[in-house]
C-alpha cells in the first residue's frame, strides 16, 4: 500500500513520521535539503511538548542536551530592572508533570531523525517537490525531475512559505510584519553577563530580548526582536553591525556590547493567512505550514509536535481513511492553535509597549506575584484539548 507521504523534514514532519510509524503506518518524508541542517538555534519546550517527546520515546536520547531553567526573569529593557520571575523548574514540573526545556533546534531535530530512521520511517533528502494532487481515492507528489509518488494521502509540513499550502489551501504568500529577529549564540567569555540557569526577557518600546542556555548550558542562545526588513524566504540574513549597535542602543551598558559580538544572523517574520482547515480530502498541513506564529509564546516547535502526535491518533481511529483522518485531525487542531497564534500575538503586544503604557506594564508586573502569571497559561501548559 502507499505510503503517507510528508513533505518536509523539520521537527513536524520528523515527529510526524514517527508518530505514524508506531501506530503501524508507513510513512516517507521528502525533504528538499541534501542534510538535516537547522536554520536558527534555540528552542523552548513547555511540558505540553515534553510530554509529548515522552510519548514518542525520544525524550531520553534529548535530555542530555536540554536545561531545564529556573524560572523566567523579565526586566525592563530600558534600565535593566528586574520585574518579576515566572517560575519554570520543580514548580513547572510539579504543576504539568513534564519540564519545561531549552535545547538547541538541530539536537530536537537529530533525535527525531534518529528515532525515526530506527524505526524504519523512509526519510530522502535533497529531494524537490513541484506538486501535490489528489482525488477522491489517492494522492501523488510531483518531484521537480519529472517523476511522481503515489501516496495514501499528503501532509505538508514545509513551513511557513509552504508550497502544499499554497497549491492547495491557499495561493497568497506570507507578508511582511515589519519585524525582524536577529540570533547568536553565545560561548566563553561573551556569556559574561547573561545567567545560564533561566530564561531571562527585556521589554523595551518596539524591541524585546531573549536569551537561554543551550547544549546543556554550554552556551547561551540569544534572540532580538526589532524592527527591521531582510530577505524574504531566507532564515539567515547578513546583519551590519551597525545595525545592531543601533538596535541594542536601547538596552542597559551591561547589555549593549552584545551588539558587538560577532555571528549575529537575521531573519524577517512573515504573518501567513489564517485558515479555516488544515486537511482538504487527502492533504493537510501542519506546523508552521498551518498555523504560523510570531515567536513571542515559544510555542512554534510545541504546536508541530502537537500536530504530529494528534494527527498520527486520528489515522490510527480511523483505521488508515486519511480523508477522515485528516478532517477529524483538522477539527480537533484549528481552535487551539488559534488561540495559541493570538496569545502569542498579545505578548508581542506587551512586549513592545512604550510610554504610559509600558510604565503601566511595569507595575503591574512588579506586584503580581509570578505564579499567578503562569496560572493564565495552564490551558496551554496542561496538554491538548
Amino acid at each position: 500500500m502507499a505510503p503517507i507521504v510528508i513533505v518536509g523534514a523539520g521537527i513536524g514532519g520528523l515527529a510526524l513520521a514517527l508518530a505514524l510509524k508506531r501506530a503501524g503506518f508507513d510513512a516517507l518524508v521528502l525533504e528538499r535539503r541534501p542534510e538535516l541542517t537547522v536554520e536558527g538555534a534555540g528552542l523552548q519546550i513547555g511540558p505540553n511538548g515534553t510530554r509529548l517527546l515522552q510519548h514518542l520515546g525520544v525524550f531520553d536520547a534529548i535530555k542530555p542536551h536540554a536545561s531545564v531553567p529556573d524560572a523566567i526573569h523579565v526586566h525592563d529593557g530600558a534600565t535593566g530592572r528586574a520585574l518579576t520571575q515566572l517560575p519554570l523548574g520543580a514548580w513547572m514540573t510539579a504543576r504539568h508533570g513534564a519540564p519545561y526545556w531549552v535545547v538547541h533546534r538541530i539536537d530536537l531535530a537529530r533525535g527525531l531523525l534518529g528515532a525515526a530512521k530506527a524505526a524504519g520511517v523512509d526519510v530522502r533528502f535533497g529531494v524537490e517537490v513541484e506538486g501535490v494532487s489528489a482525488t477522491t481515492d489517492s494522492a501523488s507528489v510531483a518531484m521537480s525531475h519529472g517523476s511522481e509518488i503515489a501516496a495514501r494521502g499528503v501532509i505538508g509540513a514545509d513551513g511557513v512559505w509552504s508550497l502544499v499550502r499554497q497549491q492547495i489551501f491557499d495561493g497568497r504568500a506570507p507578508t511582511p510584519t515589519g519585524r525582524v529577529a536577529a540570533r547568536v549564540v553565545l560561548m566563553g567569555d561573551a556569556m559574561a553577563n547573561i545567567r545560564r540557569d533561566v530564561v531571562s526577557v527585556w521589554m523595551a518600546p518596539n524591541t524585546h530580548l531573549v536569551a537561554y542556555p543551550v547544549n546543556a548550558g554550554a552556551a547561551v542562545n540569544v534572540v532580538l526582536i526589532a524592527r527591521g526588513d531582510a530577505a524574504a524566504q531566507r532564515w539567515s540574513n547578513d546583519v551590519e553591525p551597525d545595525a545592531m549597535r543601533a538596535r541594542f542602543a536601547v538596552f542597559p551598558d551591561a547589555l549593549r556590547g552584545l551588539g558587538d559580538v560577532a555571528g549575529w544572523r537575521q531573519w524577517p517574520l512573515v504573518a501567513a493567512p489564517q485558515l479555516s482547515s488544515y486537511a482538504a480530502g487527502r492533504i493537510a498541513l501542519i506546523g508552521d505550514a498551518a498555523h504560523a506564529m510570531m515567536p513571542f509564546l515559544a510555542q512554534g516547535a510545541v504546536m508541530a509536535l502537537e500536530d504530529a502526535v494528534v494527527l498520527a491518533h486520528c489515522v490510527t481511529r480511523a483505521k488508515g481513511d486519511v480523508a477522515e483522518a485528516f478532517s477529524a485531525f483538522s477539527a480537533a487542531r484549528v481552535a487551539r492553535t488559534q488561540r495559541v497564534v493570538a496569545a502569542a500575538e498579545q505578548n508581542g503586544r506587551i512586549y513592545h509597549l512604550s510610554g504610559a503604557m509600558a510604565a503601566a506594564r511595569n507595575a503591574t508586573l512588579r506586584v503580581t506575584p509570578g505564579t499567578m502569571l503562569m496560572r493564565r497559561y495552564d490551558w496551554l501548559y496542561g496538554g491538548l484539548v
